[in-house]
């Protein structure tokens, strides 16, 4: 396992701008520090399920099954306009706009874990990265299982910072 080049390669990934880090920082501006934390805590959670998920093969099966991507990716978009038109709708109590985006820190950790955990490009992503760091001679399950928890905690660090 080529664990330095994977840490570098992670770090760009999480560096680079994404709808993870669009959530976080709007959860941050709208709400304050509990609720960013509380986005950056499910989207690590998220990452995590996806690699894991990825490192026992969910992933092969979304990548050889267009019918089970589809349906993951389809739930996903809509969970997300869900979200949309509930905020969309959200009346203000006394006219002021912050108020209407504020939400419960586990309502924003719950949404944003069910937006990571159904996105299913995150699992083909880690079942296309992963596999370029592991040695061929070693258990690709755990590997791939602590490679990915190795992103999720990167991203985690690079989304609070």
């Amino acid at each position: 396992m080529n664990l330095t080049a994977f840490v570098l390669a992670s770090l760009v990934l999480a560096v680079t701008p994404g709808p993870g880090v669009v959530y976080v920082v709007t959860r941050t501006l709208a709400q304050g520090r509990a609720a960013g934390l509380a986005s950056v805590a499910s989207g690590a959670i998220g990452n995590a399920g996806n690699a894991l998920g990825a490192s026992i093969g969910l992933a092969a099966l979304f990548a050889r099954s267009s019918v089970a991507f589809t349906a993951v990716k389809l739930a996903g978009a809509a969970y997300l306009v869900w979200l949309g038109v509930k905020a969309l709708r959200a009346q203000p109590d006394d006219g002021d706009t912050m108020a209407a985006a504020a939400l419960p820190v586990g309502r924003i950790f719950r949404d944003g874990l069910v937006v990571a955990l159904l996105n299913p490009k995150t699992a083909l992503f880690f079942i296309a990265f992963l596999p370029q760091f592991m040695a061929p001679d070693s258990p690709h399950a755990l590997q791939g299982t602590l490679l990915g928890m190795t992103f999720a905690a990167i991203a985690a660090a690079t989304n609070t910072a």
